[in-house]
This record gives structure tokens, sequence and C-alpha cells, in this order.
């Protein structure tokens, strides 16, 4: 029989617990550097590349409910996908391209548009809270004179009352 190994000074994973929350932050780790990676395009990559990556961040921005982030995201890759076409007008039909283009100008009227009225309806509830705490600091004040009144009443009786003794 084999001699016995030596007690480990290392505890034994309590259910697995330690093992599966290193794995979760492996995985996740990896996958944050490769979309860190996939996001920014390498100095080297094709225009169209660029364009393209914009285009999928401004929908991701969009689909996480970022609107501000949206808009300029699709309307710099629409940019891009109209410097592609002055400039590189062979690497990507003109009806792909166009296509594109119109995609991220639309997207982006659209996005500028629910914000339009997101900011109106914001408004509207401003002005109508304005109006509220206008409407509750006459109240307010209206109590403040009635108070000074009661005051300078009690004020009174009290001088009069020290006069007649």
């Amino acid at each position: 029989m084999p001699p016995a190994a030596p007690p480990s000074r290392l505890r034994p994973l309590r259910n697995g617990r330690i093992g599966r929350r290193l794995t979760v932050f492996a995985a996740v780790l990896f996958l944050a550097m490769g979309t860190a990676a996939e996001d920014a395009a390498p100095p080297d990559a094709p225009p169209e590349r660029a364009a393209y990556l914009a285009l999928v961040r401004a929908d991701d921005a969009r689909d996480a409910g970022r609107p501000r982030d949206a808009l300029r995201l699709y309307n710099e890759a629409a940019a891009r996908f109209e410097r592609l076409a002055e400039e590189h007008p062979d690497r990507i039909p003109a009806p792909a391209l166009a296509a594109r283009i119109a995609y991220c100008r639309e997207q982006a009227e659209a996005i500028a548009a629910r914000m339009a009225v997101e900011s109106a309806r914001a408004s509207v509830e401003a002005a109508a809270e304005i109006e509220r705490l206008r409407a509750r600091v006459a109240e307010l004040e209206a109590q403040l004179a009635e108070a000074a009144r009661r005051i300078a009443r009690l004020q009174q009786e009290g001088a009069d009352a020290r006069h007649d003794d």
C-alpha cells in the first residue's frame, strides 16, 4: 500500500460554489474582452467594417434604451456609409449602401421624434408641477398672513391687558 499523502493545506471547495463563481467570472471577463475588441475596428480594417460596427453599436444602444447614444451612433454610421459611397463606390453595391444609409437616417429620425415627444411630455409635466407649487406657495402665504394678523391681534390684546392693570 502506498504511503498516505500529506494533508492538504487547501480546503476542499464546498459544494463547488467557489469553482462555479470562478467559472462564471472567467466567462464574463472573456465575453467582455471579446465585446470590447469587436466594438473598435482595427486601424487597418476596411472602411465598410467600421461603418457596419457603428450601425451595430447604434442598434445595441437603441435596444438597451440609450436613445442619445443610439441617435449619435446612427448619425455616425450614416456618415460613414455616405463617406464610403463617395470614397469607395466599388466596395459595396450602391443599392445596399443607399439602404443602409436610409435605415440609419430613419432610425435616427424615429429616435429624435420619440425624444422630442418625451421632452414635450416632461415639459408639460414640469409646467403642471410648477402650477401646483405656485398654488401651494399662495396657500402658505395666505396662512402666513393670517398667522401674522393673529399675532398682531394677540400682541394688541396683551398690551391692552397690561394697560388695564
